[in-house]
């Protein structure tokens, strides 16, 4: 099974809109904030508008694929869950250590909702960090998940297929001197396959060297002066020029 990482954003929006929160649920549930604009700057500006707004970040733009098939890929992923709350709300009492209080409840309660693999299609989501950074106007919890899933190709190529660099990790299958690279980032896109180059191969302890690098349709074959073992990853970096 395969997902796409616009997928797995929706799942996560509808599962933390669909929270209700332990403190001050009543008229203040979590609202995402759509739009092309910056999510801190957008709050900074407007924190009476603020409180439970939030947004989702691709944290690893550039992650190195790896290619399974052609079809499917394996690109490391994080997300940013990212909540506004404006400092010179009444949150209870004790002010700002009130505050504090409210973004912890609701931080482990966004913790224990993305996390796993409940919520998603084909994705196991992994805390990796919770930050809170402090601003004049407001406070935004900031939650980075790791993302674990296999993307189908075709979601990533209007995204990705004019990059001039890109990194394709591939494994041999068998023992052979000759490796197919498949581009699966702009294999549907001939005039990216006709303009790319080889221009690096990377691989440790292998013994062989890559002496030639044929063309074809759906990207290159490299030939090497020895015979690759099998099982041996490695990097092909390419640049469309």
């Amino acid at each position: 099974m395969s997902t796409t990482l616009a997928i797995v954003r929706d799942e996560q929006i509808t599962a933390i809109t669909a929270i209700v929160p332990l403190s001050i649920a009543y008229d203040h549930r979590f609202e995402v904030s759509e739009g092309s604009y910056d999510f801190r700057a957008w709050a900074q500006a407007n924190p009476s508008a603020a409180f439970r707004r939030f947004d989702t970040e691709d944290a690893f733009a550039d992650a190195v694929p790896d290619v399974f098939d052609g079809t499917r890929v394996y690109t490391p992923r994080a997300a940013d869950v990212l909540v506004a709350y404006p400092r010179n709300y009444q949150y209870g009492s004790q002010g700002l250590r009130s505050l504090d209080r409210v973004m912890r409840e609701d931080m482990n309660t966004i913790v224990a909702t993305l996390g796993g693999t409940s919520i998603y299609t084909d994705c196991a989501a992994i805390l990796q960090s919770v930050t809170i950074e402090t601003y004049e106007a407001v406070s935004i919890l900031a939650v980075r998940f790791a993302l674990h899933f296999t993307e189908e190709v075709a979601a990533q190529v209007s995204a990705m297929q004019n990059s001039t660099h890109q990194t394709f990790r591939v494994t041999t299958i068998a023992s052979s001197d000759t490796l197919a690279v498949t581009i699966p980032l702009g294999m549907k896109d001939a005039t990216y396959v006709a303009q790319a180059q080889v221009i690096s191969t990377t691989y440790g302890g292998v013994g062989a060297t890559p002496i030639d690098a044929t063309k074809t349709t759906a990207g290159f074959t490299l030939q090497f002066d020895a015979t690759l073992p099998a099982s041996v990853t490695i990097d092909v970096e390419v640049e469309n020029r």
